[in-house]
């Protein structure tokens, strides 16, 4: 409360802590008149995402307790007792759970973990008096096809132009009637020029100098008869010929101390790989036919990427023993004394938002007598102070017993049973943290890691989030871009997994639907880097097209934008 108070009102009780224009705090300092992003109340999807996730639980924990005896889902057709609950059994319920908020929001899970996806379009307004309005003018959701399905108001959109109409964002205008596309080298496919209708030639034909008809092309070959057809089979004999000597050697000798201590295997594989490199080139030497076209390279290519791998796995070898036997390799460490503990600095206001929504939601769910009668739900909070270690070692904490001991009263004392994790909020944390648990089948419901890479449930197996998968957003992406007919667009990610698996989705998702082409890739840096950003600035500006992607943090466009405004 201390740190809210100081954060909210830009103040210190202490007054040794106080910094240049910091007042000093009484306690009398009114709520109504603090303009923070506590109170800022117009986008509470985070909270109520959080809020989603707590609900998920209760709602498998109610399912569960409903199951009667002799029809359990488990062995034996068992169910799960109160008293000896286990985790992965909470996970089995939790996969099936479907409720709807008060709110008429309906929450349900698919086979990967993922929430019902569904966005809404905002778009920014600028009011008279010059500030902005954030309203919503259409939304992105799944049909009963299983499309993804945009809905749009445009009447309501904002647009900042003269015109007041969308913008046009493409690389090359459409060909006029009675012309073609003619693709410009080192371009993207959006990029073109057109030209005058022609037809292209057979494959055993090239165009003529004047280019208006086709002429037969000439066959030219190597030929054994020529010098240079002499000289190279000559050789690739001669170099088969000393490969099979040496290899016999080798062979014969193959029990000697010379050969065993030489890695007899990689040595006989290195030998037979160069000889057929030898004899490769003989499928290069003659009249070609149909048959030695195609395996001519087929077949030099994996005897010579089988030759460099011997030899590169000889010196790796070579390599670790010489390593192996340097003395004094771990000189420089030492684990005398244990390491310091990461600590937390500053005050995050939004944690501290979604951390009240979720004790307001247990809250909620213990005062309501139909949905988890006779039973009290509790909970930890843990703040990983935006770091993976911490945020793990937390994880790790719960799953092995090692927190805090709770007394609850008389007959309830002791380790409560942990049902399930709410969070991270974070995508890189959330796959470290879900790897472990779900090795232990603890569920893990986040409400803001929308890694799509998280719907492995190979790899995944206990993660649930109430947020849509970035598959979606991507996807919705595509839409909008689809319906205003923008097919140039830069993009602009951050650099972590949220970032780099969007973008990869996002490229492979564009260039399959044929509905544009990206104009450049930027990655937005961490912290302050004034010198990278004003470089992005200016390859925004630079480049013709009109539409920016951004898959990022709210942290990289506050940077971004206040970097544009003073371009």
């Amino acid at each position: 409360v201390k740190q809210f108070w100081e954060y909210t009102f830009q103040c210190k009780f202490n007054p040794a802590d106080r910094e240049d224009k910091e007042s000093l705090c009484t306690g009398d300092e009114n709520m109504e008149l603090a303009e923070r992003e506590f109170l800022d109340v117009s986008n509470l999807r985070p909270e109520y995402n959080v809020y989603k996730a707590v609900y998920a639980l209760a709602y498998a924990l109610h399912d569960m307790m409903q199951c009667e005896p002799g029809k359990g889902p488990f062995s034996g057709h068992s169910c799960a007792s109160l008293e000896a609950m286990e985790p992965w059994q909470l996970l089995h319920y939790l996969q099936k759970v479907n409720f709807s908020t008060q709110f008429g929001d309906q929450v349900s899970f698919d086979e990967k973990g993922d929430a019902l996806p569904i966005y809404d379009v905002m778009n920014w307004l600028q009011l008279p008096d010059g500030k902005i309005k954030i309203q919503n003018v259409g939304e992105v959701k799944k049909s009963d096809s299983g499309d993804e399905e945009l809905t749009l108001d445009e009447d309501k959109i904002f647009w900042n132009t003269d015109l007041k109409k969308p913008i046009r964002s493409v690389c090359s205008e459409s060909c006029p009637p009675g012309t073609r596309m003619a693709r410009e080298r080192r371009q993207p496919e959006c990029c073109f020029s057109y030209s005058l209708e022609c037809f292209s030639c057979l494959e055993d034909f090239w165009s003529s100098p004047q280019r208006d008809h086709c002429i037969p092309k000439k066959t030219e070959f190597l030929s054994y008869q020529e010098p240079l057809g002499i000289c190279l089979t000559t050789t690739s004999l001669l170099g088969t010929f000393i490969c099979a000597i040496v290899l016999g050697i080798f062979i014969y000798h193959r029990s000697t101390p010379i050969v065993r201590a030489n890695n007899s295997e990689l040595s006989f594989l290195l030998l037979v790989s160069l000889k057929l490199c030898f004899l490769c080139s003989l499928l290069f030497i003659g009249r070609p036919r149909l048959l030695t076209c195609q395996l001519r390279h087929a077949a030099f290519g994996i005897s010579f990427v089988l030759c460099v791998s011997c030899i590169l796995v000889k010196t790796m070898v070579v390599l670790a023993v010489f390593k192996a036997s340097k003395p004094g390799v771990f000189s420089d460490l030492s684990f005398t004394s244990e390491p310091q503990h990461p600590t937390c600095y500053g005050f995050d206001v939004l944690g501290f938002r979604q951390a009240q929504t979720m004790a307001f939601a247990i809250d909620e769910i213990n005062r309501n007598s139909q949905l988890l009668p006779n039973m009290t739900l509790g909970y930890m909070l843990y703040d990983n102070c935006v770091k993976l270690g911490i945020g793990f070692r937390a994880a790790l904490a719960l799953i092995s017993g090692q927190e805090e001991q709770i007394i609850m009263g008389e007959s309830c004392e002791g380790r409560p049973p942990v049902l399930g994790i709410v969070g991270d909020s974070s995508s890189t944390r959330s796959i470290a943290i879900s790897t472990v648990l779900g090795l232990y089948r603890v569920p893990m419901v986040s409400y803001f890691a929308t890694c799509s890479c998280l719907s492995d449930r190979q790899k995944f197996p206990s993660f649930f989030r109430t947020i849509p998968s970035d598959a979606f957003q991507v996807n919705a992406m595509i839409q909008i871009l689809k319906h205003f007919g923008w097919t140039w667009v830069g993009l602009l990610i951050s650099d972590d997994d949220y970032g780099l698996n969007a973008a990869r989705a996002f490229q492979s998702d564009l260039s399959l639907s044929g509905e544009g082409c990206l104009a450049y890739l930027e990655v937005l840096p961490w912290g302050n880097e004034p010198p990278e950003l004003r470089r992005i600035v200016d390859v925004m500006k630079k480049s013709t097209s009109r539409v920016v992607i951004v898959f990022a943090h709210e942290s990289h466009l506050i940077s971004l934008m206040e970097e544009v405004f003073m371009f």
